[in-house]
């Protein structure tokens, strides 16, 4: 192998090890950004109306699309739907 081909190599894995790191740092964020939240619903739930039960979003054919994205899209989901529990509890809050 040529010494170039081999410092692509070696560049291309750090990029992907990067990557890889990254998409594992943002999902286990939005694992602990969902514990605070539940945690932070728990402690409110004394001062809290009773919540309604709310229409689930409508779920919508997605393009087949790459691995990556597909995984940065679910943690885009779970960040989204971290916002939506944070309104709902803002929405039932009596103080």
């Amino acid at each position: 192998m040529h010494p170039d081909e081999e410092r692509a190599d070696a560049k291309s894995s750090a990029k992907q090890t990067q990557v890889a790191s990254e998409v594992s740092q943002g999902q286990m964020l939005s694992e602990k950004l969902h514990k605070a939240i539940d945690f932070l619903g728990a402690r409110l739930e004394p001062v809290l109306r009773q919540e309604n039960e709310g229409e689930d979003s409508e779920k919508t054919l997605e393009p087949q699309r790459v691995s990556l994205a597909r995984t940065l899209g679910e943690t885009n989901k779970t960040i989204q739907y971290a916002i939506r529990k944070i309104n709902e509890l803002v929405d039932r809050l009596e103080i």
